[in-house]
């Protein structure tokens, strides 16, 4: 071998012998402590419901004899999903702004929906202009302004809604049209 091709030889064999080493030193090297992961109150059972429906021992008879009767399909039953006005205003939100929202969104919604609920002049609006009017012209002023007073109440959670303008587009929109139809179908005061 020339002396270029021994100093590579050189060179490969300390950095196996590195590794080898090390392979054997990561082994008596003490790992660092891992904490059992605790879902917590991560997961929310909102549908689950445990009934306990027999208690007892199965018998089953050897010497009977028979012929058992295949089980009939039932027709699939179409269950209609009723949605609350939060819900029907995250789902359009969620159409419209493409994005996930957060537990924190959610009660930015419904501050904003509470605030803007008891609004006189949200509710005759609703009565006595169209749609299209209470969207583009009435909602929006009244929107900026309950965001404002929310924000001022609770700059850290609402900072998030001004910062994103798609975001606070997306939820007055949504919000305008859940409203606009709540005022509708309600009793006039």
């Amino acid at each position: 071998m020339n002396q270029e091709q021994r100093y590579q030889f050189r060179k490969l064999c300390r950095t196996f012998d590195e590794y080898v080493f090390c392979s054997y030193l990561e082994k008596i090297i003490p790992a660092d402590p891992t904490t059992p992961f605790d879902l917590g109150d991560r997961v929310r059972l909102e549908y689950y419901n445990l009934e306990k429906t027999f208690e007892g021992s199965i018998d089953l008879v050897k010497e009977e004899k028979g012929v058992y009767e295949p089980a009939k399909l039932k027709k699939p039953v179409k269950m209609e999903e009723t949605l609350s006005l939060l819900e029907q205003v995250i789902e359009k939100i969620n159409q419209q702004y493409m994005g996930n929202f957060t537990d924190g969104d959610k009660v930015v919604i419904t501050t904003l929906h509470d605030k803007l609920k008891n609004n006189k002049k949200l509710m005759k609006a609703a009565k006595t202009d169209g749609r299209q009017i209470f969207e583009k012209n009435i909602f929006p002023q009244l929107f900026d302004d309950a965001a404002q007073e929310a924000y001022m109440e609770s700059t850290e959670t609402y900072t998030k809604l001004f910062e994103d303008a798609g975001k606070y587009r997306a939820i007055m929109s949504a919000l305008a049209q859940a409203m606009f139809d709540e005022f509708q179908n309600s009793v006039t005061l």
